[in-house]
C-alpha cells in the first residue's frame, strides 16, 4: 500500500463516520423542548442565586425555554444532589448547581450516599476559586 491510498482510506472513513454519527437520531426532537428545572442550593436573594438568575436569563434567551429555578438550601448544600440523585429523572431536564460539599460529603460520611463522579453527569464549571 502506498500512502496516498491509505491517506484517502482514511479521509473517506472519516467522512462516512462524520455523515453517520452527526446526524441526530430519527424522531429525536430539540433539546430542550419543555421548561428545565434548576436546582440552587443556596437560600434565595444570596450572591450565588443572583448570579444563578441571570444565567437563567441567558438560558431562556438562547433556548427559547423557561428555566424554572427552585432553591434548595439546607444540609450543607447538598439536598439539590439528594434530590437528583432519588428523585429526578435522568434526562437532562433537571439540573443543579453543585460545589465542593457534593464532592466532600462522601469522605465526610461513614456511609456515602453518592459517589461524586460516577454519580452525576457535569454539564460544565461555572466558578471557582
Amino acid at each position: 500500500m502506498t500512502t496516498a491510498s491509505i491517506g484517502r482510506r482514511a479521509a473517506l472513513g472519516t467522512a462516512l463516520a462524520a455523515m453517520t454519527l452527526g446526524r441526530p437520531a430519527i424522531g429525536q426532537g430539540r433539546f430542550p423542548n419543555r421548561p428545565v428545572r434548576f436546582l440552587i442550593p443556596w437560600a434565595p436573594g444570596g450572591t450565588l442565586d443572583g448570579f444563578m438568575r441571570l444565567q437563567a436569563e441567558l438560558f431562556q434567551q438562547n433556548t427559547g425555554q423557561t428555566l424554572v429555578i427552585e432553591n434548595r438550601p439546607g444540609a450543607r448544600g447538598t439536598l439539590a444532589a439528594q434530590f437528583l440523585l432519588n428523585q429526578a429523572r435522568p434526562d437532562g431536564y433537571t439540573i443543579a448547581h453543585h460545589h465542593l460539599s457534593v464532592i466532600r460529603h462522601p469522605f465526610l460520611t461513614r456511609r456515602p450516599t453518592w459517589h461524586p463522579v460516577n454519580d452525576f453527569t457535569y454539564i460544565m464549571q461555572q466558578t471557582g476559586f
